[in-house]
């Protein structure tokens, strides 16, 4: 059996740690090898209940060089046929780890389009020793979104080791979308107020600030009742730069801010359309699981977004308040039934292009391993 040996900084909730648990368990023929840089986290705790190999390192400035030394070891001990690496720490250390330790095949991962804290940083110092380095270490650089292979090529990666394979969702994500009267009545809501949904953590890049800009332009054309239900870490009412821009539009009374929760899934019921006011993305996972979840979505044009919805959606310039309040309007103004057809359509287009049996056997082949996968 094949062995494949992967290596990422961390197993808390995240897009790559995500995408690292729907390969691992989603792979058939292979057996899968987990190593955290650092801690478990509850995807490590989850994957070690499936009995997958997980191993967590803690490695700190402490025991960085000792960490490293049994690192190599550990690769030669379980003397993989790949190593796949995730995100830029561990590219750079995995993938010399790996080099070191004789394995033939290499392959890194990159996740984002901009960089992680600017590039004055030590995040940035690694993103340019890795593109240095990525003539020589990997065999391949997997790229999550085509916008990801362009910024990266710019700043030096070696363009032809790059390809692009997207993220992959389960099948079974969003089949239970039949809870919006149940989820509304929870949540206090009437039947007829339009819910516009915005999922993500609270971040510069992420543009709330723009949304809340774009929600007061709205708010002066829409002839109805709406609310914004944003879900993420720190979209609550403790985050006092969030409330103040909130309070200087008015509109606090037409934002529900949830905070980060386990159950999004049920909360997608209650929508009308989503909504992604990003600065920037590379592969916006949230847009194509609010898609499976039958909703249309509204997204600036930023990473792979609009490559993402096709034509199941309507994309806005990024940056522009006007043109997302535009766009928000749009969607708002079409009747229930057309965002209910649109919605099927994105469902559709997710499974089409993007379902994880299909993206695994994208990697297997990049891989040169030649096995059958699990839908």
């Amino acid at each position: 059996m094949y062995k494949i040996v992967h290596i990422i900084v961390g197993l808390n909730s995240g897009g790559a740690e995500i995408m690292l648990s729907r390969f691992v368990i989603g792979s058939e023929n292979v057996e899968n090898i987990i190593i955290s840089l650092t801690t478990l986290g509850p995807i490590g705790d989850n994957l070690k209940k499936k009995s997958f190999r997980v191993y967590s390192l803690n490695i700190n400035i402490f025991n960085f060089f000792y960490k490293i030394f049994y690192l190599i070891k550990l690769i030669k001990k379980i003397n993989p046929d790949v190593v796949q690496t995730w995100m830029y720490h561990s590219d750079f250390i995995g993938g010399l780890a790996a080099k070191i330790a004789g394995v033939k095949k290499i392959f890194w991962n990159i996740r984002n389009t901009e960089i992680p804290q600017k590039a004055f940083s030590r995040t940035g110092f690694i993103i340019r020793i890795c593109a240095l380095l990525s003539a020589y270490i990997p065999n391949k650089i997997i790229c999550c979104a085509f916008s990801a292979l362009d910024k990266h090529s710019a700043l030096g990666y070696s363009r032809s080791k790059m390809v692009v394979i997207p993220n992959g969702y389960q099948k079974t994500y969003g089949e239970k979308f039949n809870k919006r009267h149940e989820v509304r009545k929870k949540l206090g809501l009437s039947s007829d107020v339009l819910v516009i949904g915005v999922v993500g953590r609270y971040d510069f890049l992420k543009g709330y600030d723009i949304l809340i800009s774009a929600a007061s332009l709205f708010s002066k054309s829409y002839q109805g009742d709406f609310l914004f239900v944003c879900v993420g870490r720190h979209i609550d009412q403790n985050n006092t730069e969030l409330m103040e821009l909130l309070n200087c539009i008015g509109l606090k009374n037409n934002f529900l801010l949830m905070g980060e929760i386990s159950n999004v899934e049920e909360i997608y019921s209650a929508m009308d359309f989503h909504c992604l006011p990003s600065r920037s993305e590379g592969f916006p996972n949230v847009v194509a699981e609010a898609m499976l979840c039958r909703l249309p979505c509204v997204v600036t044009d930023v990473g792979d977004a609009s490559r993402i919805i096709g034509k199941t959606g309507i994309v806005v310039e990024s940056k522009n308040v006007e043109s997302l309040a535009t766009g928000l309007l749009s969607m708002s103004e079409f009747s229930f039934e057309k965002r209910k057809e649109l919605g099927v359509l994105a469902r559709n287009q997710i499974l089409e292009n993007y379902e994880i049996g299909k993206i695994i056997s994208q990697y297997m082949s990049i891989y040169e391993i030649k096995v059958e996968y699990i839908s």
